[in-house]
């Protein structure tokens, strides 16, 4: 009989803990290639969160360009009102116990008006103009107490000259900006 050739020994393999079979080693080599399988967790979540605050940056985007204009549209019957005018000057009966800082943070000054509570949240606010019929331009820099309604009061620093200007009904409109 022909003698046989002996087989050469094959190396012993290590087994992986949780692997039970020879053909795991490629199953693991098979992982090791494909990303999809190894993700991870952290990383996922900062996916979804990027996704997020792209939607978030879309949705203001479309705010912006498309509604806040149709928002903003407003009938002239708001911007051109009859309205109560009236005076004052800056003493602490008539104004705070600041009559020298007015509503919006600044010193007061001639050339500047108070605005009802009313007229405040229809959008007459800090540093827009208005047209006051006989009297001239305006900046609003000033708010009136709440118990006031349609009603505007320029500012005098002589509280004499506020007397004199007395209480009366003028035309009195919102300037574009």
């Amino acid at each position: 009989m022909a003698a046989s050739t002996p087989e050469k020994e094959k190396p012993a393999q290590r087994i992986l803990p949780g692997r039970d079979s020879k053909n795991d080693s490629d199953v693991f080599r098979s992982h090791a290639t494909d990303n999809r399988r190894f993700r991870h967790p952290a990383l996922e979540a900062q996916a979804w969160l990027f996704v997020a605050l792209v939607a978030v940056g879309v949705s203001l985007v479309m705010f912006t360009i498309i509604l806040k204009p149709l928002l903003d549209h407003r009938n002239d019957s708001q911007l051109i009102k009859p309205l109560t005018v009236t005076a004052y000057s800056p003493t602490v009966r008539e104004t705070d116990s600041t009559p020298l800082i007015n509503a919006c943070n600044e010193s007061v000054a001639e050339g500047q008006i108070a605005v009802s509570n009313d007229l405040w949240l229809a959008g007459w606010v800090c540093g827009k103009r208005v047209w006051v019929q006989g009297r001239g331009i305006y900046r609003i820099s000033d708010r009136m107490n709440r118990r006031f309604k349609n009603r505007v009061d320029i500012f005098f620093f002589s509280t004499k000259d506020a007397r004199r200007f007395g209480h009366k009904t003028l035309i009195v409109a919102l300037l574009a900006d």
